[in-house]
Formats: C-alpha cells, sequence, structure tokens
C-alpha cells in the first residue's frame, strides 16, 4: 500500500468500554459486582444465590441442557425475562441519579468520539454515552450513533425503520443489547424487529413527550439484555 493510500484510508480509533467506565463516569453506576450483590440478596432470588453473579446467571437461565425436564426450560426463561427487567430498573435508577449530576469527563470522552468519529464497543447497559451525545451534538439520534437499523417505539405501526442518520457521529455498538432497545423475549428473535427509544425515560412524564418512545407501543415487548457468556 502506498503512503498516500495509507494516509486517505486512515483508521479510526476503536474503545472498549466496560462497567468500569461508567462508574468512573459517576459513582451512582453499578459495577458487575453491585449488580450481584444486590440481586442476588433479594428474596426472590434466593434459590439462584449459590450462582455467585448475576452474569453466570444470566448464562445459566438462557440455556437449555438435555438432562433438564421438560417443563424446565418454560420456567428458567420466565426467571430470565424477569432478572433482565430487574437489571434493567437497577441501571435506569442508577443512571437517572447519574443525569442529574452530568460528568466532564463523559462530555469530553464524547466530544472527542464525535470529532474523530471513533468506533465505541460497550459491554454496558446504561445509555450515558448516547445521553451526552444527543444533548452535546446537534441533530444526533441513534440513527446517526447506532450502526444497526432500528425501529422507533412510536412508529411501530407504521414499520418505520431508522438507521444511518444524515448527522455524521461516532459509531455505537452496544454488544450486550441496552435498556432503550426492545424486542420480544422469544428465544429465537433473531430476525425480528428491535424497537428503539432515544434514551430510555428519565420518567414516565418525559417518556411520552419521546418522538422514540411510547409506552403502549412497547407494553409486550422486555429489554434487550444479552447474556455475557453465549
Amino acid at each position: 500500500m502506498s503512503t498516500d493510500s495509507a494516509t486517505t484510508h486512515k483508521l479510526k480509533e476503536m474503545f472498549l468500554l466496560g462497567a468500569g467506565f461508567s462508574k468512573a463516569c459517576n459513582a451512582s453506576m453499578p459495577l458487575m459486582k453491585d449488580l450481584s450483590e444486590k440481586i442476588l440478596n433479594a428474596d426472590e432470588f434466593e434459590k439462584y444465590r449459590h450462582f455467585g453473579d448475576v452474569e453466570s446467571l444470566l448464562t445459566f437461565l438462557s440455556r437449555k441442557y438435555p438432562w433438564e425436564e421438560a417443563h424446565t426450560p418454560h420456567s428458567k426463561k420466565a426467571d430470565y425475562v424477569y432478572l433482565t427487567q430487574v437489571i434493567g430498573a437497577i441501571v435506569n435508577d442508577s443512571q437517572s441519579v447519574a443525569h442529574e449530576t452530568p460528568s466532564q469527563n463523559l462530555e469530553n470522552f464524547v466530544k472527542y468520539i464525535h470529532e474523530n468519529q471513533s468506533h465505541v464497543l460497550t459491554l454496558n447497559y446504561d445509555t450515558l454515552i448516547e445521553l451526552c451525545y444527543s444533548k452535546l451534538v446537534k441533530g444526533a439520534h441513534p440513527d446517526s450513533y447506532y450502526p444497526m437499523p432500528f425501529t422507533p417505539a412510536s412508529k411501530r405501526m407504521e414499520g418505520s425503520i431508522i438507521g444511518g442518520g444524515s448527522t455524521p457521529c461516532a459509531q455505537i455498538y452496544k454488544l450486550h443489547g441496552s435498556l432503550n432497545m426492545y424486542y420480544s423475549g422469544n428465544d429465537n428473535f433473531f430476525g425480528e424487529s428491535i424497537y428503539i427509544s432515544a434514551t430510555p425515560f428519565i420518567s414516565r412524564a418525559q417518556a411520552n413527550k419521546n418522538v422514540y418512545f411510547s409506552a403502549k407501543q412497547v407494553s409486550d415487548k422486555v429489554n434487550l439484555i444479552v447474556p455475557p457468556h453465549l
């Protein structure tokens, strides 16, 4: 490859983020250890306490094993869906607190990835980056910073799909799902529409004003939270 060609096709920076990033942005955000302690110490998850951490439990509940009785996978699936909703509620509550105290470090990071059109791979369920992005960059919406096409929840009945927005932004890849992504909850959901809100709701009143989010449109959906070990 010639020098000119190498310069023209400059590789973009890539960042891989975990829970430590969100924790560094705001102390209210939980690490996986914090989530595990809070959830597994709850009475409704007492029978799963021996797993020790939520990641292992998510993986166990999402898998089917040949030695299980016929009814067991159905019971596990119900527990899995419930667990993902509990995780979503805890993370969203923490994010609501973080949203009240803007992080300068987060804003600096978002400005940097935007200016450099970076690629961000995140394992986090929260949307701190997206909230900050929409605040700092005019015209930044899920269709501009998510590389995959999604359907706005409020446009569900119309079958509208967003993807590849006109505002050039950094690209954010949510490897383990996200609070603002909704799906049917089926085991085999590949190929079905994933519905999205511009941001997860901080309050129900704010959610109802959001063009990307309608409580009615996702009342039969659950948060897309992907098991960490597949």
